[in-house]
């Protein structure tokens, strides 16, 4: 018995190295790029409640920078300052870029968070479209200070592009990413990342400040 245990450590171990290796591959692709642009799906999906709802969006990162087009809002972030712009409601609310809100929003955060606070478990391979992918589950240590249990991460076996991800809620939501289009960038402009009220001249925009 204390054989067979200890065997079932031995491979555990193996796969959270292997997981590892593959995620640390994600990371290094992407940290050697210096801007992207990408299209992106996300899903709210709750299987129990009949739910299933989708958004088409736009990102433009460089760095610590991101602005993300989604649902009819826009979302600027140079990294310290970020505002949240809604069109239809002429109205744009600015926070610190450092809050919780600007972390679950930054699309590049996905690329690193394996590095603290989680374990890994390597799942079997799995196919999305006829491709196969490369299936591993982030698993927080501390799972009480979460409202999340899993993230579970897909990755080409050749290229090491991360293509979706799945955010497990303990409330029964799945919020599901999936990246298309990724482009590498040489740079962008940092006014990219700013909300300047100047380009809107034919709106009364209202400012909710809330640094």
């Amino acid at each position: 018995m204390l054989v067979l245990c200890l065997s079932a450590m031995a491979v555990m171990a193996q796969d959270a190295d292997k997981a590892k290796e593959i995620l640390d591959k994600v990371a290094d692709k992407y940290q050697k790029v210096p801007a992207f642009s990408a299209m992106f799906e996300q899903r709210m999906i709750n299987q129990a409640e009949g739910l299933n709802e989708k958004f088409e969006g736009a990102v433009l990162a460089k760095g610590n920078k991101f602005r993300i087009d989604i649902a009819g809002r826009v979302i600027f972030n140079d990294g310290s300052t970020m505002w949240t712009f809604v069109p239809d409601d002429e109205e744009v609310t600015v926070a610190e870029a450092g809050g919780e809100d600007g972390e679950e929003l930054d699309p590049t955060a996905i690329y690193t968070a394996y590095k603290k606070g989680f374990k890994l478990k390597l799942q079997k391979n799995e196919k999305i479209d006829g491709k196969d992918y490369r299936v591993i589950d982030l698993l927080p240590k501390k799972p009480k200070d979460k409202s999340f249990f899993r993230i579970r991460v897909y990755v080409t076996p050749k290229g090491s592009v991360l293509h979706r991800w799945s955010v497990y809620e303990k409330d029964g939501n799945v919020f599901q990413y999936t990246i298309s289009n990724f482009k590498e960038l040489a740079s962008l402009p940092d006014t990219d990342f700013r909300f300047d009220k100047s380009k809107y001249p034919d709106m009364d925009i209202d400012i909710v400040d809330l640094r």
